[in-house]
């Protein structure tokens, strides 16, 4: 039940298949607010036009997924290209640096069931190229999704997609969060902060 006065109420389960012993049943009590009453600029702030092609450049300061403890600091370029009124195309590259390294290590079994394993450390630089779409579903709250390649060092490549929510303001400020997850096992996923800068171009 969503209220009037934003309070959200509601009632969940989950399961999870691979295990029964982690269903739940929650009680979800949530409030809503309205980002149309962010900014006064019209809808999704763009329409089909060329001359509303931007380019933004924003710092990614973020964590390990898997160790809080493992700070990293990111950064990319993205081209954003009005698909409809409230739909962005988007193209990014960026650099990623993890602060930490681990050693990972994984078994591999063979024919007769002998178990090798195999050593290496986690990748620490990163360069991730993607392409993707954002959809605004009010004045300036956004949600989106990109995926690519992620370049890392050892010549260790990966697939990578990235959601993401945030806020685009009127001023060109680009605040929001995102998450990276990246296929590869020796790149960590990577969940963070979003201060960009837009510029029409």
């Amino acid at each position: 039940m969503a209220f009037k006065n934003g309070i959200d109420l509601s009632l969940k389960y989950e399961d999870y298949t691979k295990d029964k012993a982690t269903k739940t049943l929650g009680l979800r009590l949530a409030y809503g607010f309205s980002a149309v009453k962010m900014a006064v600029h019209k809808k999704a702030g763009c329409s089909v036009n060329n001359s509303d092609t931007e380019i933004g450049i924003s710092i990614n300061p973020g964590v390990d997924v898997n160790s809080s403890n493992n700070k990293i600091l990111g950064g990319d370029i993205a081209l954003y290209q009005p698909v409809t009124n409230n739909l962005m195309a988007t193209f990014s590259a960026g650099f990623t640096h993890m602060n930490r390294q681990y050693l990972s290590t994984y078994g591999l079994m063979d024919g007769n069931g002998n178990i090798y394993y195999n050593n290496n450390l986690t990748v620490r630089n990163i360069v991730p190229v993607k392409a993707g779409l954002r959809a605004f579903l009010g004045d300036v709250f956004y949600l989106g999704g990109e995926a690519g390649v992620a370049f890392a060092s050892n010549r260790n490549t990966s697939f990578v997609y990235t959601p993401s929510l945030g806020f685009k303001l009127r001023n060109g400020l680009d605040i929001g969060a995102k998450y990276d997850n990246y296929s590869h096992r020796l790149i960590q996923d990577a969940l963070s902060l979003k201060l960009g800068y837009r510029f029409k171009l």
